[in-house]
Parts: C-alpha cells; sequence; structure tokens
C-alpha cells in the first residue's frame, strides 16, 4: 500500500557518496527565474510578406515576488488591475523568484500605480498570446546552502531521479491523500478533509473550484509515479489511458477510475522522463555552498537538492507552499 503520510521515505538515493548536508536560511537563498516559451518573447513578426513589430492585446511583464505563493502574488496584481492575469507555472513561497505573467493591455496604466513590499511587476513589452500552464520552458535556481560539507557526491552524481517533489504532496501528504478520496470516489470524506484544512463551510463537493480538486488527483499520480520510480520501476503517471499492473493491484484502481463524470473532470496520464541530467554548476567556501542549474518544465529543485545533500527534511526550509 502506498504511504500517503510519509510518501518520501521510501525515495531511494542514487548516489553512494555522503551527502553535503546544509540548510536554506533565507528567501534570498533560493532565487529561481522562469524561462518562458521563446514565442511570448518576439518583438516581430511577418504579416503580409512585411516585418511588424507586435503590438499585441496583451502586456507581458516580469513579476518578482518573495514570501509569496504564485497565487497570493496573482491574487494581489489582479485586485489592483481588475483584471485576469495569466501565467504559466507555480514558484515556490520561501524563495525569491522572477515568472512571467500576461493581462489586457487595456489595464497598462494601471500598472505604474502598483506597489507592494513583498512583489514587483516590470513590463516587457506585448504579445498576442495570453500566457498559461505549459507554456513555461525551464526554470533557473541559483541556490545557497549553509553550513554544508565538502563531499564527492557532485562529480558521482551525473543524473537524478526526476520524483515529484514535497510541495506537490501538501503536509503529511494531504493533497495526495485528497486526491485517492476522489478517485474512489469518497467524495462526502473528501468534502469533510477540505473543509477541515481550509476551515470551509462546503455542502457539496462540487461547489470546490475544479482547479482545486484537479490539483489533488494530480497529487495522487504525482505521488505513484514517484513510488514506481523509487522501486525501479518503469514509471509513468497513471491515468485513464493506463495503469500500471502493479498499482491496480496496490490501489486496486483502474483506468476508467480517472474518468470522473460525476464531478465532470477526467485525468489521462501519461509518459515523463524518470531522469533529468541538469548542468550543475558548484562553489564552495567556508561552509557555503552554491549551486546553479537549470531545470525542464515539471521537475522540482527539492528532489535535486534531496540527491546532493541526503537530507529528508529537503534542506530544511524549502518545505514551501506552491498550493
Amino acid at each position: 500500500m502506498i504511504k500517503l503520510t510519509k510518501s518520501q521515505e521510501t525515495l531511494r538515493y542514487l548516489g553512494e557518496s555522503p551527502g553535503t548536508g546544509g540548510q536554506v536560511k533565507s528567501p534570498e537563498d533560493f532565487i529561481v527565474e522562469e524561462i518562458v516559451e521563446p514565442k511570448f518573447l518576439r518583438k516581430y513578426r511577418i504579416l503580409g510578406g512585411k516585418v511588424q513589430p507586435i503590438d499585441g492585446k496583451y502586456t507581458l511583464a516580469i513579476m518578482r515576488k518573495r514570501l509569496l505563493t504564485t497565487e497570493q502574488a496573482v491574487r494581489r496584481l489582479s485586485f489592483h488591475l481588475k483584471v485576469n492575469i495569466g501565467y504559466a507555472g507555480l514558484k515556490d513561497k520561501f524563495a525569491v523568484t522572477s515568472q512571467y505573467v500576461t493581462f489586457s493591455s487595456n489595464y497598462e496604466t494601471l500598472l505604474q500605480t502598483f506597489r507592494d513590499d513583498s512583489m514587483s511587476v516590470e513590463k516587457i513589452g506585448r504579445t498576442d498570446r495570453e500566457i498559461a500552464p505549459g507554456d513555461l520552458a525551464s526554470n533557473r535556481f541559483t541556490i545557497t546552502l549553509h553550513n554544508a560539507k565538502p563531499t564527492r557526491i557532485l562529480e558521482e552524481l551525473q543524473v537524478f531521479p526526476n520524483y515529484y517533489g514535497p510541495q506537490r504532496f501538501g503536509k503529511d501528504g494531504s493533497n495526495a491523500e485528497l486526491g485517492r478520496l476522489i478517485i474512489q470516489r469518497r467524495f462526502d470524506d473528501a468534502l469533510k478533509k477540505i473543509n477541515d484544512m481550509y476551515k470551509l463551510r462546503f455542502t457539496d463537493i462540487r461547489q470546490i473550484d475544479k482547479k482545486r480538486l484537479k490539483f489533488f488527483v494530480h497529487a495522487y499520480q504525482s505521488l505513484l509515479f514517484n513510488e514506481m520510480l523509487a522501486a525501479g520501476k518503469a514509471a509513468i503517471i497513471p491515468g485513464y489511458s493506463f495503469v500500471p499492473p502493479s498499482v491496480r493491484k496496490t490501489e486496486g484502481i483502474r483506468e476508467q477510475d480517472f474518468k470522473i463524470r460525476e464531478l465532470s473532470m477526467s485525468f489521462r496520464g501519461g509518459p515523463r522522463d524518470m531522469f533529468v541530467q541538469p548542468k550543475i554548476e558548484h562553489s564552495f567556501s567556508k561552509g557555503k555552498l552554491v549551486l546553479k542549474f537549470t531545470l525542464p518544465r515539471g521537475a522540482y529543485a527539492t528532489s535535486i537538492l534531496r540527491e546532493i545533500t541526503k537530507r529528508e527534511d529537503y534542506i530544511c526550509r524549502t518545505k514551501t507552499d506552491t498550493s
């Protein structure tokens, strides 16, 4: 049976050398810079056989934040501009992060009056596309670990398991547990837990934002992927396209369980790279280890750091809330 509350304990390490240890002490020790798909950064296009500047209906901007989740930052900006904000991915809370956002150019002038001590927004240009999940290309990380020790682990590791990070699952695996309840059609149990978690009073699970419900199921799928990868099996994200026999046996779920007609939701699942091979630049001085690397969309820096530090608390304060 999958361990939902201690899901990371079964994840094995690849490297044999001792870990570096170390911890992130401040948000400035965990810097994330988003790299968006190039189509959003194009300044010119060919129209009618002529090269013309792009003056699209959306404003493209960089949102920089500190000690805020992406959702918190987007809500603040949306409240000020009185318009929906498009973004490509969720970024860590206990960090200094930069990510791209889009919004209707009709509200661009209001950006000049936006002020917030925890975030800033800078216009980059115009685009004819609204940025959305899936438009993220990669993320660039600069991470500083304090009280680290020099070891051979960085020279030893050439590839890293592409585990989903702990922030995907929530505290004690609560997100994945809720996803499991939803897949099992235990809607009343799921509703009670959601109300308890968020101090809400919904009387029907259909009253809960569908994006939130999908997030829970995605967390459950991610947990199953991690367990398969840790067991040395050909890991895949289970869904209505395919459920591996091992998952059918341990979890008692089938492909059709991922088509939840009662909630008008379905989850295809599919392949995910089992390993990532980032080029890691590092420097060490007086117990301070600085790491610089880029990860593709969907890969977690916390999983890379777990392999390097061999700390099960994921370098102390990087247990961030990206929900």
